[in-house]
């Protein structure tokens, strides 16, 4: 326990621009039961309920262009939360790859640091004892206090007494929002996320919640998500789902079978090298070093890392197997164009975590993907959009 001045630190490991909650919708529309169900005889597939129903809540995209050679600008997805008993508002960025929501804090002060400028702060109370907390990423630290209130994400989705991070000392801008809520299951140290808190509040009657990207998105509509189930009408319904074990713990990975490019394998044929990290909170997606020299050399980049355009046609898709049920991924959306240049999403991993694929934005924007949170059954199910 520390003062709220101390900064001192533990880690707690962590790894879309305005919204609003859904409009015009009447306040018994907002959270109910939803389920899916399994309906492959091997128990690999989903199939979306006509008759369900979600609570919705839009997301926004914002570009981000504060990034590396003016090649990565990047769609972040973020949603407006309220916090505490006076509903301050709070754009944060959507993550699943990541445990714990955090926001700035009063004690990020503009006149020490100008990370903390332009920021909504979430106000500590004098003279009360904190736990401290600190998130490590891969360009720096994010480290304040923990604290317990109510999170408003919805009319009538208030979930109450969430631990989350309030942020003195921060390690980037954080342009166009105001923290992070991570979508795992159960933080790294093993305390309960907002989703645990949903679904032990019964705010969610099915442990579940889904995400709907849209590529190319602006500031006005980016997507939704829907907590407690899926929106049907987003979903083709002819098209049967597919349906990936989760690993046990809560975490947003998965193992898959096989995954290749063209003839070349990355996972599967006597590689072992299969675990999925799918991660909202990543605007590309990374590998191996080893991986990385591979698919370049199939993607063939220049010096400046552009990719030929018309070549991305003819560019073969990653097939990514569960079981013996496909899921791919064209290169129209790994590759992304940019004022008629083109480059290629797929990263070095300098993350350090543990998992050999991240599959971050490009692959929710071709798939209406749910994470299902059962107990002994956690699934990753991929759908076909409309």
């Amino acid at each position: 326990m520390y003062s709220r001045v101390c900064l001192l630190c533990i880690i707690v490991t962590l790894s879309l621009g305005y919204v609003a909650s859904k409009p015009g919708a009447e306040e018994n529309d907002r959270i109910f039961s939803v389920n899916f169900d399994v309906i492959h005889p091997r128990d690999r597939f989903c199939k979306l309920m006509s008759n369900q129903s979600k609570c919705e809540v839009k997301l926004s995209g914002i570009m981000d262009a504060a990034l590396v050679n003016n090649l990565d600008d990047a769609m972040r997805y973020i949603i407006t939360i309220k916090i505490g008993k006076k509903q301050q508002a709070f754009k944060v960025l959507l993550d699943t790859g990541a445990d714990i929501l955090w926001v700035f804090s009063d004690e990020c002060l503009d006149e020490e640091d100008e990370n903390c400028e332009g920021h909504a702060k979430y106000e500590l109370e004098e003279d009360k004892e904190y736990k401290i907390f600190k998130i490590g990423y891969a360009d720096g630290e994010v480290s304040g206090v923990k604290v317990a209130d109510e999170i408003h994400l919805a009319t009538k989705l208030i979930v109450k007494d969430v631990m989350f991070g309030a942020a003195g000392e921060v390690n980037d801008e954080y342009e166009g929002y105001d923290g992070i809520m991570g979508l795992n299951m159960y933080l790294g140290d093993g305390e309960p996320s907002i989703i645990y808190y949903m679904i032990k509040q019964k705010l969610i009657k099915e442990p579940s919640y889904s995400i709907y990207l849209k590529g190319g998105a602006t500031a006005v509509d980016g997507g939704e998500i829907t907590f407690g189930g899926h929106n049907e009408k987003l979903v083709n319904l002819k098209i049967d789902g597919v349906k990936a074990k989760m690993i046990a713990g809560g975490k947003t990975r998965t193992k898959m079978t096989s995954l290749k490019l063209g003839e070349e394998f990355f996972c599967g044929k006597d590689i072992n090298k299969c675990i999925a990290l799918l991660d909202t909170g990543n605007a590309d997606m990374h590998v191996q070093k080893n991986f990385l020299d591979k698919i370049n050399s199939i993607l063939k980049p220049g010096d400046d890392g552009l990719v030929d355009c018309k070549t991305r046609e003819s560019t073969p898709a990653i097939e990514i197997m569960f079981g013996k049920h496909l899921i791919t991924l064209e290169a129209k959306y790994y590759i992304q164009e940019d004022d008629r240049e083109c480059f290629s999403t797929i990263k070095l991993n300098d993350f350090g975590e543990d998992f050999d694929w991240s599959f971050g934005v490009p692959l929710f924007v071709k798939y209406y993907v749910q994470f299902d949170f059962k107990a002994k059954n956690e699934a990753i199910c991929f759908y076909a959009k409309l």
